[in-house]
């Protein structure tokens, strides 16, 4: 059970919300992120060979993804408010095994709040000495332009039997797209340049991650490892980091004989040509999986052609997208909103695979198109305002970019506790956030409404939660709208 102080604190933050908020209890049911979509794809082939001398492990194969069953330990998870200058967050399991999150600069360009929940046990898992510590990154599916590390320190080191292996593993929220994923072992060099070489019997491991999602730490016998290997999960950037996992151990290396790299760069290139810019879902996925297949740094000629062919694919609808949204901004700031990021980065951005996109653009569209985007989308951001005030405990801040219409972002914290409330445009916002121990989300509604007497000022009421969902714990005693300031900004910070 949570602490009274938990649920004081949890009840305050419910001011800014309407009764539909929830607390959550140890017991999370976690869904698959709906911000992700998988667009599931056949496996792609592997050629693998049984281990000389030695019978795979008989668990139960699929020729899609494995599904573990997760026993989350809430009471040790942790969050930080994350932002463009980085991060760092630290969690201990019931072991007293530690995870350290590191996010550099530069890998987000807006605020989140980052949860990191340990996990009690995981059944199911195909390794035979079971998992020696996990744990889950949220929101899930959140994506690092500069790829963070997660550092797993054991509370004991490593003790293998003969013939064991030491692996790294991911998975999603709800136990399903299992499959192992490359680490470096303490003291080994390569983290930044995917050189990935496990050792057996190693204290510390470090994953270089682009997208939050579980990732642990497992031991088991080479045979079960090369097993799993049999299990293909339905993402394509998933497919590669499992290759990657066992190309990094010695024993299961020779096991993997084929290059699935400019195969799977072919059907990204087919998905991409296919599906168009019909979503920027479709396109995030598209982008992700670039992404990781093209973190491969040796390829050969083959690969590196396929590459270039499937960039091309994925730029054409990067400007696709970007010219309809920005074409639109009056008509859907929300997808406007989108194309702006997405500008920026391609623009401004560091991440590879943005240079990538950028260099493909270029080529494709000239080399003043994106320049002349970006003169466009200035155009469509003619106000912007700044959001600042407190409510209960709470203190607020954000930026909209447009007018007072347009779909923004808070950020709201105090104590312990820091959340992120997003304002959809349309009188309703959702939030969710998080402190020492507990979550908590939900939404409610919304109003703007000018300053008496002011044309370059006005009122965001924020409808609290009824006396139900807090009691005498909400503030104002319940039924009183929180009230925070709106002032005309300079529209420049929303475009430089």
């Amino acid at each position: 059970m949570r602490s009274a102080r938990l649920f004081v604190l949890a009840c305050l933050l419910a001011a800014c919300a309407s009764n539909t908020a929830q607390i959550e209890d140890d017991a999370i049911d976690r869904e698959p992120s709906p911000s992700v979509s998988s667009q599931e794809l056949p496996a792609t082939p592997v050629a693998i060979v049984e281990p000389t001398g030695v019978a795979l492990e008989t668990f139960e194969r699929s020729p899609s993804a494995l599904t573990v069953d997760l026993e989350y330990d809430d009471l040790f998870m942790e969050s930080v408010l994350a932002g463009p200058d980085g991060a760092e967050l630290v969690v201990y399991d019931d072991y007293d095994n530690e995870f350290v999150l590191t996010i550099p600069s530069g890998a987000l360009d807006q605020d989140e709040v980052i949860t990191m929940t340990p996990l009690f046990g995981i059944d199911g898992l195909p390794l035979s000495q079971g998992s020696v510590g996990a744990v889950l990154i949220e929101p899930e599916g959140l994506w690092y332009d500069i790829p963070a590390t997660l550092t797993f320190n054991p509370a004991e080191p490593a003790d293998l039997d003969e013939g064991s292996v030491e692996i790294g593993f991911s998975f999603d929220a709800d136990g399903s797209e299992f499959h192992l994923y490359p680490s470096d072992a303490e003291g080994q060099a390569g983290l930044g340049g995917l050189l990935f070489s496990p050792a057996r019997g190693s204290g510390s491991r470090a994953f270089r991650i682009r997208e939050n999602r579980g990732y642990g730490v497992g031991r088991g016998t080479t045979a079960g490892a090369a097993a799993q290997l049999r299990n293909q999960p339905s993402r394509l950037r998933s497919q590669a980091n499992q290759v990657r996992a066992a190309r990094g151990i010695d024993e299961l290396a020779p096991l993997v004989l084929v290059s699935d790299l400019t195969d799977s760069l072919a059907r990204l290139g087919e998905r991409a040509a296919s599906s168009g810019a019909s979503s920027w879902e479709a396109f995030s996925e598209q982008f992700a999986d670039l992404a990781e297949l093209g973190s491969e740094r040796d390829m050969t000629p083959q690969e590196r052609a396929e590459f270039e062919k499937t960039a091309s694919e994925i730029a054409l609808n990067a400007a696709v997208l970007l010219e309809r949204a920005i074409s639109r901004c009056q008509e859907d700031r929300g997808e406007f909103e989108r194309a702006r990021h997405l500008l920026d980065k391609l623009v401004n951005g560091r991440s590879d695979i943005h240079q990538v996109l950028r260099d493909q653009i270029g080529r494709l569209k000239g080399s003043g198109y994106l320049a002349d985007l970006q003169a466009q989308a200035r155009r469509c951001v003619d106000q912007a305002w700044q959001v600042s005030g407190r409510a209960g405990p709470l203190s607020f801040r954000g930026t909209i970019c447009g007018p007072l219409e347009a779909s923004f972002q808070l950020v709201g914290a105090g104590g312990d506790y820091s959340g992120i409330y997003r304002f959809a445009g349309d009188g309703t916002f959702t939030y969710r956030g998080a402190g020492s121990g507990y979550r908590i989300n939900g939404s409610g509604t919304y109003e703007i409404a000018p300053a008496s007497g002011s044309s370059d000022s006005a009122l965001l009421n924020i409808q609290e939660a009824g006396a139900t969902a807090c009691g005498d714990k909400c503030v104002g005693g319940g039924g009183n709208p929180a009230v925070l300031t709106i002032s005309r900004a300079d529209p420049a910070i929303c475009t430089r």
